[in-house]
């Protein structure tokens, strides 16, 4: 059975420096191999899928750094979607706390991680792989409190046996987060581009409290939670893969 390693944190906290750095030094001078999520995804697909010339190469160009063919993605869609009412109401009632100008993007990415989620379960692997933003983060971010019953959301995504193996919960203070955001070369993130200083801080705060219910919601599920004070990116990835070379 496959073990999947995901990421949460607030945008700026350093969790995708983190998560690069930990994916090449646990390949390169560990005895730890791990894939990247994706990776292990378009590896299945060229093996285990019937795919025409045009979807090969597009497999092998443009899917490496894009998601799932558009014909499996479409069938996946129907399965583990549109045949889920359960499921399809619960998007719905999260979508609803998005803000409009958000609500189009992060819904989108939602359902990609379900899409992907469903791949996975079709995998006959022992990997060990990582998400830097799989649907946990993606559920953080919705911009509003989740209550407990919005958690259960995590129950139907990961059919209540494939949560995940670990969460690797990277926090900062939130002044230090918006900081490194604007600091970046990328700047701070599209969705939250158009807020004010004063409401990008409510808007953390709240994502930051989503962050600590849902880890604790998939910590008695069974998933290793990871607490991370990613105030020095060193420090943070010592710890993380003593951890990991333990598991």
């Amino acid at each position: 059975m496959t073990k999947r390693i995901e990421f949460i944190g607030l945008p700026g906290s350093g969790k995708s420096t983190l998560f690069n750095i930990l994916y090449k030094e646990m390949n390169k001078q560990n005895n730890i191999s791990v894939k990247r999520f994706r990776d292990l995804i378009i590896a299945d697909i060229r093996l285990n899928y019937r795919l025409g010339n045009r979807m090969k190469m597009l497999v092998q160009t443009k899917l490496s750094k894009s998601h799932i063919p558009y014909e499996i993605y479409c069938n996946l869609l129907v399965d583990e979607l549109f045949n889920n009412v359960d499921l399809c109401n619960q998007i719905r009632l999260i979508a609803n706390k998005i803000e409009e100008n958000r609500r189009s993007r992060l819904t989108s990415f939602i359902i990609d991680n379900i899409i992907e989620y469903a791949l996975e379960r079709k995998l006959n692997s022992d990997s060990m792989y990582m998400i830097d933003e799989g649907f946990p983060h993606r559920l953080a971010a919705v911009g509003k409190l989740l209550t407990y019953d919005e958690l259960e959301i995590l129950d139907t995504v990961f059919f209540d046996c494939y949560y995940p193996s670990i969460l690797v919960s990277v926090s900062c203070p939130i002044e230090v987060a918006v900081k490194r955001m604007k600091e970046r070369k990328r700047g701070v993130p599209i969705s939250f581009r158009h807020l004010s200083d004063d409401q990008l801080l409510i808007n953390l705060k709240v994502f930051e409290e989503n962050i600590k219910l849902i880890s604790n919601y998939l910590g008695e599920k069974g998933t290793i939670i990871i607490h991370i004070d990613n105030l020095s990116i060193d420090k943070s990835r010592k710890e993380i893969i003593k951890i990991l070379e333990s598991c």
